[in-house]
């Protein structure tokens, strides 16, 4: 006959521990949130061409990111707010700038080169909407200048190729920039007809 063993107290400490885990990932979940809604807020600002607002948003959102590399250097849980903090820094850069040559690296924004190309990518869509805001307003070069940004951007990652466990969603993203920048060209070919 065996004997029983009293685990229980040794199992009691690991809930505990694991309750401890979970209150940080819980606390991580609602930074890393509000990193991204500070960003997508930023973003319709910086559309509606109200940068105090945009560089209010980014600074909340790059506070939020400063708090959550506090809390963790796993980098795969920071990927969504480091990558929306990337496209909303650059996007913020060009069009406040009124399209500037040169866009932060990933070490001015404090974030991986991973999150950075993947914002980078998202870039390309956000430059579409304004290609199409400045042919409303009747801003030809405006607009032919965000395409050669938008071409800019897809020619520097057009040969990267890593697989997804690398750089997840890399590849169809570089897909859709395509698409969306061959779409931007045929609207400023028609506009200018």
């Amino acid at each position: 006959m065996t004997e029983h063993i009293d685990m229980k107290k040794e199992i009691d400490a690991i809930e505990a521990e694991l309750e401890e885990k979970q209150k940080e990932l819980d606390k991580i979940g609602v930074l890393s949130r509000d990193s991204v809604r500070y960003c997508a807020k930023a973003i319709n600002m910086m559309h509606n061409k109200d940068f105090d607002e945009a560089a209010a948003l980014l600074g909340k959102s790059r506070d939020a990111i400063a708090s959550l590399k506090r809390m963790t250097k796993d980098n795969y849980m920071l990927m969504m707010s480091f990558q929306e903090f990337a496209e909303a820094s650059v996007l913020y850069w060009v069009t406040k700038e009124a399209v500037s040559s040169r866009i932060p690296n990933y070490k001015e924004l404090g974030i991986s080169p991973e999150a950075y190309l993947l914002g980078v990518m998202d870039v390309v869509g956000e430059l579409k909407r304004e290609i199409l805001d400045s042919l409303r307003a009747n801003e030809t070069e405006k607009a032919k200048a965000y395409l050669v940004l938008m071409e800019s951007i897809y020619d520097a990652t057009r040969a990267i190729r890593f697989p997804e466990s690398v750089l997840p969603g890399f590849r169809k993203k570089q897909d859709v920039a395509r698409i969306q920048l061959e779409n931007a060209g045929s609207d400023i070919l028609r506009f200018t007809k």
